[in-house]
């Protein structure tokens, strides 16, 4: 028993420090998402080792101090997403002009979902503003018709490799660009929408490939993909909201780079986790890889992870508002 603690202890040691490796290998990358399943795996391990057989003065030292440093480590990479941290946007708490509120919603709806019904059903419930659906082919275009009527923009980039695009939208969008940054196969858009009080704001809506042991699947297409829309969008002098499954957790060191290079920020930091994927698992098993995230000229109205639709992601909700008003650093429930 000892042993054996001691081992999964020393592998989950590793696991943490293998992400700290500066490569794009999946062997590596992949551990970036785990954090929070692998901090409650070292809390029951280290516990339980140290209520079976106390502090060790003899070798088993090593593992019990390996095991502590992954944890403060781990703590610290998952600590912003939790209500003991500040949050990052503040929520609104002055009157609301109602020509300057967003609702924006993304999801990954998996293209080989066919319950069409659950989608059309929330869509129609949380009527968001703009909506961008991902994993979309020609059928998932065509079921979502009637769902879709209240939106007169929209571009449509149905495909059959898991990375179609659709993007809906109550207000006038202009300056549309599909584009291909990385691979020929993966798109992304960039448009610039405007408000009933004319105000514009610009839109990146993205889904990058996901690191995977197969050939080329490391994370090396997803970071540069990354990386170059946040070089972007550090230039920009509209505001600036990204949606999209970007197949990256909050946490991880891509995502921070993405946030730091772009000088945008996360409304759930400080609130929660918001777990979008995989759907049924259970929320330590959940890592938040769907994201909307907002320039400073927002302040938040509300972000909620919905319910399930029949895909393997949750939807993601994010409700802000553009211009400036009283803030508050209170956090969302």
């Amino acid at each position: 028993m000892k042993l054996s603690l001691s081992l999964i202890i020393l592998t989950l040691s590793l696991m943490t420090v293998l992400p700290a490796i500066p490569t794009h290998s999946w062997m590596a990358r992949v551990f970036d998402f785990p954090r929070h399943l692998i901090g409650l795996i070292l809390i029951v391990s280290l516990g339980t080792f140290l209520l079976l057989y106390g502090i060790p003065t003899d070798w088993w030292l090593v593992a019990v101090l390996a095991g502590a440093g992954a944890l403060v480590t781990q703590a610290l990479w998952i600590l912003p997403y939790s209500p003991l941290h500040r949050t990052q946007v503040p929520l609104h708490r002055a009157t609301v002009d109602s020509d300057a509120v967003v609702i924006a919603m993304t999801l990954n709806v998996y293209q080989h979902n066919r319950d069409y019904a659950a989608t059309s059903n929330v869509v129609h419930r949380i009527d968001p503003d703009v909506l961008l659906l991902v994993e979309v082919d020609q059928s998932w275009i065509s079921a979502m018709n009637a769902a879709s009527a209240s939106y007169p923009h929209r571009v449509l980039i149905p495909q059959d490799n898991t990375y179609g695009m659709a993007f809906y939208s109550r207000y006038a969008i202009r300056d549309v660009e599909e584009r291909r940054l990385i691979d020929d196969s993966v798109p992304s858009l960039k448009l610039t929408v405007r408000l009933p009080n004319q105000r514009e704001f610009r839109i990146y809506a993205l889904h990058p490939r996901p690191p995977r042991p197969e050939k080329d699947q490391d994370s090396k297409q997803r970071d540069r993909e990354l990386d170059c829309v946040a070089a972007e969008i550090g230039r920009e002098t509209l505001p600036v909201l990204v949606l999209g499954d970007l197949n990256d957790v909050a946490w991880s060191p891509e995502t921070r780079r993405f946030m730091r290079l772009s000088g945008l920020k996360d409304p759930r930091i400080g609130r929660g986790l918001f777990a979008t994927f995989p759907v049924g698992y259970p929320l330590i098993a959940r890592f938040p890889i769907d994201h909307v995230f907002v320039s400073e000229q927002f302040a938040l109205l509300e972000v909620a992870r919905l319910s399930d639709v029949g895909s393997d992601h949750y939807p993601f909700l994010v409700k802000v508002a553009l211009g400036s008003g009283e803030t508050s650093t209170a956090a969302s429930t």
